[in-house]
């Protein structure tokens, strides 16, 4: 009789053991700070991602038009201003250059202090593949000037027949300002502006938030 009255003790002490390590669970996983499966991830967001490029090229004509390769033997910082419609972030890089290139530097800049937001390098950029890099979540804001740009001595050089584009161009929640571009292998910020045309290919990757 006692080892069976020990038995059901244990029994019970083991039903009760699960009992309060499931109700831990579910208060842990409602509060989302040691099971992260229950935290709230970027998963949660309904909004879906955002590549402006070819909303832009479309718009501006460029995707009717001519598309050259350009081959230089300078460096070119070249990329776009644009401003977001709405609060988010940029959770990726886009790049496609016609000419393999290792360590390929993009910048995010704030537009109108002309100062480095962010900088992250590209391992290998290869010849005439789309490269798609995350990165850490970058918040935008809506509103704000900025532009974004990569150090190049390759690129595609996209054309229109007929007029220059007219900027501001809308490309879902972007806006694109400016297509930019200027010779150097330095980091500053590029000031010849290319209405005519668009150098590239520099993307992201948005997603709005708000």
């Amino acid at each position: 009789m006692k080892y069976k009255n020990t038995s059901r003790l244990s029994r019970l002490l083991s039903r009760e053991k699960i009992r309060r390590w499931l109700y831990t669970a579910l208060i842990t996983c409602m509060i989302g700070t040691i099971f992260p499966g229950c935290e709230k991830s970027e998963d949660d967001n309904p909004f879906p991602e955002e590549d402006p490029l070819e909303a832009y090229l479309s718009a501006a004509g460029f995707s009717s038009g001519d598309v050259t390769s350009q081959m230089i033997t300078e460096d070119t910082e070249a990329g776009l201003v644009f401003t977001p419609q709405v609060d988010g972030i940029i959770n990726a890089i886009i790049v496609k250059i016609p000419n393999h290139k290792e360590n390929l530097r993009v910048t995010l800049w704030d537009a109108d202090a002309k100062t480095v937001l962010l900088t992250t390098y590209i391992p290998m950029a290869h010849n005439d593949i789309e490269f798609i890099q995350d990165i850490a979540p970058f918040n935008v804001t809506k509103g704000v000037s900025y532009a974004i740009t990569m150090n190049v001595t390759s690129y595609y050089q996209h054309l229109k027949s007929g007029n220059a584009p007219s900027y501001p161009i809308t490309a879902g929640n972007i806006v694109i300002d400016q297509s930019l571009r200027q010779v150097t292998s330095q980091q500053i910020f590029p000031e010849s502006d290319i209405s005519n045309s668009y150098i590239g290919n520099i993307s992201f990757v948005f997603r709005q938030t708000e």
